[in-house]
């Protein structure tokens, strides 16, 4: 019977000291609610829309369905857009009515209704329309080549403009 006492003490206290531990860690990251899904350590569930043929992995998915994505430079007084538009298509697939950017130095919230967030959804529909042409034509877009794109991309072989990596 000790034994059992004992083993449910034992058994509290370090629920109690992992709780505090998870407590201290989401202060830290400025975290308030509970996490449903994160991609922090590259283990995030991937989350796809078949219809549009997509697919994204937020950094946090909280448990009221927002989301947050973490950058690891700096932010002007306005975000990188090819980062909103990221944040706008994890928006949709995820049907989340409000999500978080974090850089080094800002934090930017959108509303899945805010003009900004619109104009970047239609956008990140766009590029998705015309990625998936130029892949079902198997006909190279244009653009401005640099070795670091060209590493990348699927169309490198063929493509008479690529940049020498």
């Amino acid at each position: 019977m000790r034994y059992i006492l004992a083993l449910i003490a034992l058994t509290a206290a370090v629920v109690v000291w992992l709780r505090a531990l998870l407590r201290k860690q989401k202060k830290k990251a400025n975290i308030k609610g509970w996490v449903k899904d994160q991609d922090l350590d590259g283990d995030g569930t991937k989350y796809y829309n078949h219809k549009a043929g997509v697919l994204c992995k937020p950094d946090l998915v909280m448990d009221g369905g927002s989301v947050i994505e973490y950058k690891s430079r700096e932010a002007g007084d306005k975000p990188i857009y090819s980062d909103v538009m990221q944040v706008a298509i994890q928006m949709m697939i995820m049907r989340a009515d409000r999500a978080e950017l974090r850089y080094k130095n800002k934090t930017f919230v959108f509303q899945r209704d805010d003009q900004v967030m619109q104009k970047a959804m239609q956008d990140a529909v766009y590029a998705i329309k015309k990625m998936k042409y130029h892949l079902m034509t198997d006909n190279a877009p244009e653009g401005a080549p640099t070795p670091r794109k060209c590493a990348v991309c699927v169309f490198y072989k063929q493509c008479t403009e690529a940049a020498v990596a």
